[in-house]
């Protein structure tokens, strides 16, 4: 389900900036770059991780870099953050079966941040993501291994005046897995990625600021837009009394702090070409 807040998300996202900087610094010896490249962003949102963690380690020389999400406000946000050259905006949802010919075989490299957790119909984004990497290309994927939105949707599912508007729909299938990672593993195994990496990362962040920690959590929130206008107020005040229960608020040194731990899931891996004998 697409995001429809852009603005607020860039202004409150500085948790995905951080850990994303810090994931590709601490990987960034797997990825093997070449000439000419062709690269995909998939799910750029607001465009801040393309142009704050992506585009300090693109090579000069790369052919085109094609900056792909689902929602359209996201996208048309996007064309005025991300303003390296070479640039392709594309609007296209991961999950989908039909994926434009040009799409097929094209990219050497690709990329997601903070993204497909997001989505439902996980086996078919790894069999896209196949199906679009070149020969040989090269995948890098940062993905959360449960999220505490999904806790939060879960439990507005269950509300008598929220659940009617899609809650369910929002929450990740691996929620209810014991075991996100193997269920991941199996994922790309049946998508045809057989050389990879997954590696556990664990994050902790934190927020100084209570308005900008509810920002964040209601610029993450799709439903926000499917909700009659004269309740999205009591709408996100429910909200995000459901959030608080997953962070630890404290105080250090007389100053309110937020924080959250989770744990990250760093994908990289090759689409591996077999030979026909």
């Amino acid at each position: 389900m697409a995001m429809t807040l852009p603005e607020l998300y860039n202004q409150s996202n500085d948790i995905t900036i951080k850990s994303t900087q810090e994931h590709i610094k601490k990987h960034r010896n797997l990825i093997k770059w070449k000439d000419g490249e062709s690269i995909l962003d998939i799910g750029i949102g607001d465009g801040n991780c393309s142009v704050l963690c992506l585009k300090p380690i693109l090579p000069e020389n790369y052919k085109e870099f094609f900056a792909m999400d689902v929602s359209n406000l996201m996208l048309e946000y996007a064309k005025g953050n991300i303003n390296f050259p070479r640039t392709h905006f594309v609007q296209f949802d991961m999950a989908s079966e039909d994926i434009q010919d040009c799409l097929l075989e094209r990219f050497d490299h690709i990329f997601s941040f903070y993204c497909i957790h997001m989505i439902r119909n996980t086996s078919q984004v790894f069999r896209n993501i196949y199906k679009m990497a070149k020969p040989n290309g090269q995948i890098f994927l940062t993905i959360m291994e449960y999220s505490c939105a999904d806790a939060s949707f879960h439990e507005l599912n269950q509300h008598p005046k929220w659940g009617k508007y899609g809650q369910k729909m929002t929450v990740s299938p691996f929620y209810y897995s014991s075991s996100p990672e193997d269920a991941y593993r199996k994922l790309l195994g049946d998508a045809g990625f057989v050389n990879y990496t997954l590696k556990t990362e664990k994050v902790s962040y934190d927020w100084d600021n209570e308005e900008t920690w509810k920002n964040f959590c209601i610029s993450i929130n799709p439903l926000i837009s499917k909700i009659p206008i004269e309740e999205v107020e009591e709408y996100q005040n429910d909200y995000v009394e459901t959030m608080r229960k997953y962070f630890n608020f404290y105080e250090d040194k007389n100053k309110q702090v937020i924080n959250i731990k989770y744990n990250m899931f760093i994908i990289v891996g090759n689409k591996t070409v077999f030979s026909k004998e």
